[in-house]
């Protein structure tokens, strides 16, 4: 989530414009986010949670590398934002799931797990946009978020916790 946020905590230096380009491409990421969020149980239902938090830092990572692509074209810029709304709707829940594998037993303290992994994720997010822009400046803005949501796809391509138990089960046996 957090290249999601980087690019939507600095979406008028992403897009090199403001007004109602801004606008539009808020209300399409909020649309994307929506449906992403109204599919997300089917995802998780078919693969599993662990494999669809996967499947939505690959998506986040696609949508920002799109939105590179599709820079200075209005409408590839909006269908960017869509998809990247679609993804980052799509990491909420599996990302739910495993802070309540964390504490299955006290599920309020999981949800306050949540909330605070979303801020410090926002606060990162606008950390690195800052660093970034006052090294690279607006060019470097997109490029990092891809590069953060690649190392996302690694971090939870390795850190799978469902393996783990079957090779801990396996061991066990």
């Amino acid at each position: 989530m957090l290249p999601g946020f980087l690019i939507i905590a600095y979406l008028p230096a992403v897009l090199d414009t403001s007004g109602p380009l801004v606008v539009a491409a808020m209300l399409a990421f909020g649309c994307g986010q929506v449906f992403g969020t109204a599919v997300v149980a089917r995802l998780i239902r078919w693969r599993g949670a662990a494999l669809t938090l996967v499947l939505a830092a690959c998506g986040v990572t696609l949508a920002a590398g799109l939105l590179f692509v599709t820079r200075r074209v209005e409408s590839g810029e909006i269908a960017a934002m869509t998809a990247l709304g679609f993804a980052v709707g799509i990491a909420m829940v599996p990302q739910q799931h495993r802070m309540f594998a964390l504490v299955p037993a006290v599920a309020p303290i999981a949800m306050g797990l949540n909330g605070s992994a979303v801020y410090l994720s926002v606060a990162l997010a606008a950390a690195s946009g800052g660093g970034v822009l006052a090294v690279a400046g607006t060019a470097g803005l997109i490029p990092t978020a891809i590069i953060i949501g690649l190392l996302a796809v690694i971090v939870s391509l390795a850190v799978r916790p469902e393996r783990r138990a079957r090779r801990e089960d396996q061991l066990a046996a």
